[in-house]
């Protein structure tokens, strides 16, 4: 190890070929002030836009930690599966929802809205995911209906009971 008896420190200027010497007390004041980042003009402008992809550990984060297990357990995994099995599960869903978000946003950059036909499109090369988005679509707008049929008496038809 080698001890710094000097309080100077050798530098060399720009420009100059000779080296010269100055005190950590000089040094100090010659430091350049940081310019302050310019403020953004709008709500939704921003100068610092941070890369898309997944929250940061300290920000506060969806967690899924009673549904997975329960959905792990009906996939064929123990009972009570190790926590970080369920961590490990959790951050897979989170990252492919995340990148599906973002090609859906790709996709649908001239309407600037995501749609639910952009998640189908992008989904429809894998056959099981297709027939499953469909499936779920189909009974979502058979629930539609029959909770207009609720809603609207003329639209129920008339049973044994009512004739």
């Amino acid at each position: 190890e080698m001890e710094n008896t000097s309080s100077s420190i050798p530098t060399t200027p720009v420009g100059s070929g000779t080296p010269s010497t100055t005190t950590p007390s000089s040094q100090a004041k010659t430091k350049k002030k940081k310019k302050a980042p310019k403020k953004a003009k709008g709500p939704d402008k921003k100068i610092d836009k941070k890369p898309p992809g997944r929250p940061k550990a300290e920000s506060k984060r969806v967690r899924f930690n009673k549904e997975l297990p329960a959905m792990m357990y009906g996939f064929g995994d123990v009972r009570n599966p190790l926590p970080e099995s369920v961590e490990m599960v959790e951050d897979m869903v989170i990252d492919y929802v995340t990148q599906m978000t973002l090609k859906a946003m790709q996709v649908s950059a001239k309407r600037g809205k995501v749609q639910v036909e952009d998640l189908v499109f992008l989904i429809r090369k894998d056959p099981k995911k297709y027939a499953r988005a469909t499936e779920l679509l189909r009974m979502s707008e058979e629930i539609k209906r029959a909770r207009k049929g609720f809603d609207d008496p003329s639209l129920i038809m008339p049973g044994p009971s009512t004739l």
